[in-house]
């Protein structure tokens, strides 16, 4: 099996994450109308490729379980669901979404940001 390496870049709950604190720091700022949640409109509606991995991701991180069995249940079928999605498609919408957050925002900026459960998503992403 191949061995995958965690990019912020290619990261859906990374990148959704990243734009929902960047919305609450414009709002703080006195933004009116936040590029970053135009961009979570745009990307992230319901039949949105990158909605559904985000869901997907969502699923993993908030799920718990008391036995062993239903965990690996739930991470065999996420692992499903996610090799049914059309990867070109999803791939085209990352980068697109990744242009226009450097229209918006300062790449190198954007991604400094800490986010206090990275390694639990880098994790999600790499399975």
């Amino acid at each position: 099996m191949k061995k995958s390496t965690h990019s912020k870049f290619k990261n859906t709950a990374i990148l959704f994450e990243l734009l929902t604190r960047q919305v609450a720091a414009d709002t703080m700022r006195g933004v009116d109308s936040s590029p970053a949640l135009s961009l979570i409109r745009e990307y992230f509606k319901a039949n949105s490729t990158l909605a559904k991995e985000l869901t997907l991701y969502q699923t993993l991180v908030n799920e718990r379980f008391n036995s062993n069995e239903k965990a690996n249940y739930l991470v065999a079928t996420v692992i499903k669901l996610r090799n049914k999605m059309d990867n070109v498609q999803l791939r085209k919408e990352k980068y697109a979404l990744i242009s226009e957050i450097k229209k918006h925002y300062e790449l190198g900026d954007f991604f400094k940001t800490v986010i206090k459960d990275y390694k639990l998503y880098a994790s999600v992403y790499s399975v």
